[in-house]
């Protein structure tokens, strides 16, 4: 019994911070795509409807569908843990990366328009 439930704190926490960083990535890949309004809120009712099954299967096998409320707080601390420690750092090096990839790609475009014009 107490095997299981240092499992479910263990997954609830391993889970808010893989939760964190999949949503850092959905952002990022919006970022890429250029999603408009519709799309954004498409993708996060996706992204979190598909979280909470995820979480739904993980107790419902782990502690037979009882949520408990340590488990919560375990998810919850796994999701500020990784925002606090890689999370803030990593979406702002991705954004700094992602303006270097898009002013490289225009200055060469740029470039390559302005040779096909002569």
């Amino acid at each position: 019994m107490i095997r299981q439930q240092i499992m479910l704190v263990t997954m609830s926490f391993a889970l808010g911070m893989t939760v964190v960083f999949l949503y850092e990535l959905l952002i990022i890949i919006r970022e890429i795509l250029g999603f408009g309004r519709v799309m954004r809120g498409l993708t996060d009712f996706l992204f979190w409807e598909s979280f909470a099954i995820i979480l739904f299967i993980i107790t419902y096998r782990i502690n037979e569908g009882i949520i408990r409320g340590y488990a919560v707080a375990a998810l919850f601390f796994g999701m500020l843990l990784f925002w606090w420690s890689v999370g803030s750092r990593f979406l702002a090096g991705a954004r700094k990366l992602l303006k270097k990839i898009r002013r490289w790609v225009t200055i060469n475009l740029e470039k390559v328009r302005t040779r096909f014009k002569r």
